[in-house]
């Protein structure tokens, strides 16, 4: 199965790896013509799951010609048959093949299936759309269990907690500002915060705990008339 799609970028990144095989990174762009769905799926254990989290938020910002599309998601990363990967004279398009055993995606089932979709109901070409392929040769790896050793750390990845992302936007400074350095230093405003001493700090240090326990002091405040942060903390 010969793929064809077209470069967004005329450029192929070579990846270097200690056993002298290869591997590249490719931005393309596709068509209708010659769209994503051209890659077979490869050592990829999951069925798609077009409900999914992941496939409609991606669909979405394709289908909203988002501008940061492009890293939007993760691209995908392909098994390929080896010394397969060529590129037109006019560096407009790329070939491989994927007819080995292994070949075929191995990461980012969900991320190609939403592509293929966007660019099928898309009434004119998804120009700007460019995504990104990590192209292996497939002799780079020694069987398909080392296949899905990669493919394994990819999806380990974790995601981050509510509190990381609401203290990066912060949305925590009104809090900083009123509590002494002493106790600034020992909240966990994100994960994997350390304290003073070097320690990360634990769960029940968190700012979620800190929110909880000011939630219990206004409520009782309100109650007893206390209006004042320092008739609060008598």
């Amino acid at each position: 199965m010969k793929v064809k799609l077209r470069l967004a970028s005329p450029a192929l990144l070579p990846v270097p790896n200690n056993r002298g095989k290869s591997s590249h990174l490719v931005v393309v762009e596709p068509t209708k013509d010659n769209n994503l769905d051209q890659i077979p799926k490869g050592v990829n254990p999951r069925d798609l799951d077009e409900s999914s989290l992941v496939y409609k938020d991606i669909l979405d910002s394709f289908m909203s010609r988002d501008s940061l599309f492009s890293v939007n998601n993760g691209g995908a990363c392909v098994v390929i048959d080896s010394d397969s990967l060529s590129i037109s004279e006019c560096g407009d398009w790329i070939e491989f093949k994927c007819d080995g055993e292994n070949s075929g995606h191995y990461d980012g089932q969900h991320s190609i299936a939403a592509v293929v979709e966007g660019v099928n109901s898309l009434e004119d070409e998804a120009e700007g759309h460019s995504f990104l392929l990590h192209l292996a040769d497939e002799e780079l790896f020694n069987d398909r269990l080392e296949i899905r050793g990669v493919a394994k750390s990819w999806n380990n990845r974790q995601t981050q907690k509510p509190r990381s992302e609401e203290d990066i936007l912060g949305k925590f400074d009104s809090i900083k500002c009123h509590l002494p350095p002493f106790y600034l230093s020992n909240v966990s405003w994100k994960e994997n915060q350390k304290n003073q001493n070097g320690d990360i700090i634990p769960p029940e240090c968190s700012v979620t705990q800190v929110m909880s326990i000011m939630a219990t002091m206004l409520s009782q405040a309100h109650i007893f008339g206390l209006t004042s942060t320092e008739e609060i903390l008598k």
